[in-house]
């Protein structure tokens, strides 16, 4: 299957069938939740509680299916991941297919190994999901493929297991408990609290040699494919944790030749990056946004200091005293697990206070 047009084919074949199985599993799963409102208000309340523009939200559209599986749905966190066995495997496959099918959709450079992947991991995904016979459709689109590639008898792909990437955090602890903040949204479908911030789940999302080989277009396009999902994910995130971040997903700890290529990459992204060295997610415009979201990050470096300045907005507010005030800092600072006011914390406070003026 040497034929780009063919293997584009194939791979939209497979997340047809899936975006075909996945909208009944959804909203089963979620109906007693909902109260009669559709799923697709999650999504909503979501991006609005997120501080960004309202989309248009189908239910038959893969994306907004797929956002369902991998994002934390508020108060019901990942409803989708109920297997102890096996943590976060819908999520991290449902993030693997994310970037398959963004890779499809804005005409990117696919490989015939792409086409035997959508069809293996949709198959997976729908059998996590408990979808029998959607499983056994998938896994038999797979399988012509796979007959397609390698019936010539070269050797068919070692079914690789899902292996989430190195967390490069770690378990991340608060020193102090997190103040209850009230949410955005009055009766939204998401909780009666303030979206917490997530971080990025790590998963592999491609092999070494894709970002070792940044000349060649297909590895280049799917490393900025996975630079994206982890900015709309958890933006903003500075470009050094996104660095990072995306190394591991491609299987890498970062090195300084590393760090240079990814940087460069980072670059050609769209959507800002501010004067703190923080990338934002594209539909995000700055000048307007007024959100935060409360909970501990890794590293004080990791704390954006317009997402803290929004912070002491919200305490003054609520306490009727000044940023500086000891009592608003200590919320503030409380509001992301932080009460030691190391130096790179009390930087990180200044410059958030710099942004008030």
């Amino acid at each position: 299957m040497s034929d780009p047009v063919q293997t584009r084919h194939e791979v939209r074949r497979a997340l047809d069938a899936l975006e075909e199985r996945l909208e009944p599993l959804i909203d089963a799963r979620l109906r007693e939740f909902l109260h009669g409102l559709e799923w697709t208000e999650i999504l909503r309340a979501l991006d609005e509680s997120r501080g960004r523009p309202r989309g248009q939200y189908s239910r038959n559209d893969l994306a907004a299916q797929l956002r369902m599986l991998t994002e934390r749905l508020g108060e019901l966190g990942y409803p989708f991941d109920d297997d102890p066995r096996h943590p976060r495997r819908v999520s991290s496959l449902g993030t693997q297919l994310r970037q398959l099918r963004n890779t499809e959709r804005h005409n990117d450079v696919l490989e015939p190994h792409d086409a035997w992947r959508a069809g293996d991991h949709a198959a997976q995904l729908l059998d996590a999901l408990g979808d029998v016979e959607g499983a056994r459709r998938l896994a038999a689109i797979r399988d012509d493929v796979g007959r397609a590639l390698y019936g010539g008898g070269q050797p068919m792909p070692a079914r690789r297991e899902l292996m989430p990437a190195e967390d490069i955090d770690g378990a991340v602890t608060p020193e102090v408990p997190i103040p209850a903040i009230p949410a955005v949204l009055d009766g939204a479908p998401l909780g009666d609290e303030r979206l917490a911030y997530e971080p990025w789940h790590p998963v592999i999302l491609g092999e070494r040699s894709d970002i070792e080989n940044l000349k060649r277009d297909a590895c280049r396009q799917r490393v900025q494919g996975a630079l994206k999902i982890i900015v709309e994910t958890e933006g903003p995130v500075s470009t050094e944790r996104l660095a990072r971040l995306t190394a591991a997903a491609f299987e890498r700890r970062i090195s300084p030749a590393l760090r240079r290529s990814l940087m460069r990459q980072i670059k050609q992204l769209p959507g800002d990056i501010d004067s703190d060295g923080f990338i934002w997610p594209v539909d995000i415009k700055l000048a307007e946004w007024t959100q935060f979201g409360p909970g501990p990050r890794a590293k004080p470096e990791d704390l954006c200091p317009r997402e803290v300045a929004n912070a002491l907005r919200y305490w003054t507010d609520q306490l009727g005293a000044p940023a500086s005030a000891p009592e608003v800092q200590a919320a503030t600072l409380a509001t992301f697990g932080r009460q030691r006011r190391t130096a790179s914390v009390r930087e990180v406070l200044n410059r958030a206070e710099a942004l008030l003026e």
